[in-house]
């Protein structure tokens, strides 16, 4: 049975799915698998925000007198309007890009991370790191494991809509199509972002631009909306 440390067990104990069990059940790249065992509201309670009985906070990103951050999934101040998941949190708190702090969550929570080479990790602290400035690539890589992760959580999420009755339906509804054959090869595009250094950054971009450039036009047409009746599939590919 996996080691589990301080931070799982208090995740088992919240509800949270224990991660080597979500690991066996599906076939998911790190930074999904963080966000999915990581609720915002204990990553908070892990690195040094006082989070009370109601889920509220004080907001660390504004000069704030009394909690005005509501944590549980993920968090949102009423103050400033900061907004995100776990890893946006652990971002912003401590000055790193969306890579950076899936990976900082991953070891803190004792996630395995699988990466092509070693990686420095720092236990968590309470003090944000200063702001370094980011090169041009490492800003879209940023940018583009967010718009992947958001493409992914879609895909699932038309996947359980739209899964057809019986499998040898052949009027499948178009997304869950899309889901069938995106879902894989996007898991791959997150882990070879995750596991890359810098230096790779540039050839990455390089070859994956143009497919980040559809998704995002994806993540346009349906990203908040109900897609039930919308029986095209303009972006499939």
């Amino acid at each position: 049975m996996p080691d589990q440390s301080p931070a799982t067990t208090t995740g088992m104990a919240m509800g949270i799915t224990p991660v080597f069990l979500f690991r066996e059940r599906r076939n998911v790249g790190l930074f999904e698998i963080v966000k999915a065992a990581v609720p915002a509201r204990l990553a908070a309670d892990q690195y040094g925000l006082k989070v009370n009985r109601a889920g509220m906070a004080c907001c660390p990103f504004h000069d704030d007198k009394s909690p005005s951050m509501k944590l549980d999934d993920r968090y949102y101040c009423f103050g400033c309007g900061a907004t995100g998941d776990a890893v946006d949190l652990t971002a912003k708190l401590f000055s790193l890009s969306a890579k950076e702090a899936a990976l900082k969550l991953a070891y803190d929570f004792g996630i395995e991370a699988s990466t092509k080479r070693p990686i420095t990790h720092q236990k968590a602290v309470k003090t944000p790191v200063k702001s370094r400035e980011k090169d041009e690539a490492e800003v879209w890589t940023d940018r583009t494991i967010r718009k992947l992760t958001d493409y992914l959580w879609l895909l699932h999420d038309w996947k359980e809509r739209y899964t057809p009755g019986r499998m040898d339906d052949e009027n499948w509804h178009p997304l869950f199509v899309e889901d069938c054959h995106k879902t894989d090869y996007v898991e791959y595009l997150l882990d070879e972002l995750l596991a890359a250094g810098k230096g790779d950054y540039p050839e990455l971009k390089k070859s994956m631009e143009k497919e980040v450039e559809r998704i995002e036009i994806r993540l346009e047409r349906y990203a908040g909306r109900d897609a039930s009746e919308d029986r095209s599939d303009p972006g499939r590919s």
